[in-house]
């Protein structure tokens, strides 16, 4: 739901028409590309961006206005759950396009590149743990209130007092995650190690393999 509704607001003139650079410096800073893989990548990137220019606002549109007239009806939590599973579908077709453009580009990355590029990534999910780790039970609580808070003011704008206290008992009592979700990057990023280790073989295994890494991660949980 937060992905339909930050496109429609008014970051998304500034940013939607940069997300292909956006994502490519992502890509570029976990692994160093020659001449040839730049140029793959930026017409990856490209199609990326067209493609849902063209296949996927409509739908937004169309879902962002009907949700509005839901709200102005009142929701329910079935309304919402359901808007949360037909924006999760909309997550997942984003990846799902893009899954060949980045196969393809993975094929070609030689033993060095792929060193960097699981290194890179070990590297990036230990500081986001580590910076977990470094905080005190207290000030976890405190981030996490104030990042749903924000989330949620994005949408709705401020929060008055019993919908901010209904974010701070959330945060309060909302189980810590950050366990799972480092066993399963290193779960993840092993199944990576895998998969590109019969990049030069058959097609089709190592295709089903990245698909599966990039549009379908939850599988690997």
């Amino acid at each position: 739901l937060l992905l339909a509704a930050v496109l429609a607001g008014c970051a998304a003139s500034v940013v939607y028409p940069r997300l292909d650079s956006i994502v490519g410096l992502y890509l570029r800073n976990l692994v160093s590309l020659d001449d040839r893989q730049e140029a793959q990548l930026a017409r990856t990137l490209e199609h990326n961006l067209e493609w849902h220019r063209a296949d996927e606002l409509a739908r937004y549109e169309a879902f962002l206005r009907e949700m509005a007239a839901r709200v102005a009806q009142g929701v329910t939590q079935q309304s919402l759950e359901s808007a949360a599973r037909r924006a999760e579908n909309y997550w997942r077709r984003i990846f799902e396009q893009a899954a060949p453009g980045y196969t393809e580009l993975a094929a070609t990355l030689t033993a060095a590149q792929v060193t960097e590029l699981l290194e890179n990534l070990r590297r990036a999910d230990e500081k986001t743990w580590q910076r977990h780790t470094g905080r005190t039970a207290e000030e976890r609580v405190r981030d996490r209130e104030q990042s749903v808070r924000k989330t949620i003011e994005r949408i709705t704008g401020p929060l008055d007092a019993r919908q901010r206290a209904l974010v701070a008992e959330y945060a309060r009592d909302a189980r810590p995650f950050m366990f799972e979700w480092r066993e399963n990057r290193r779960r993840w990023r092993e199944e990576l190690a895998a998969t590109l280790q019969i990049r030069g073989g058959p097609r089709e295994p190592f295709a089903a393999r990245m698909r599966v890494l990039i549009a379908e991660p939850d599988r690997l949980w």
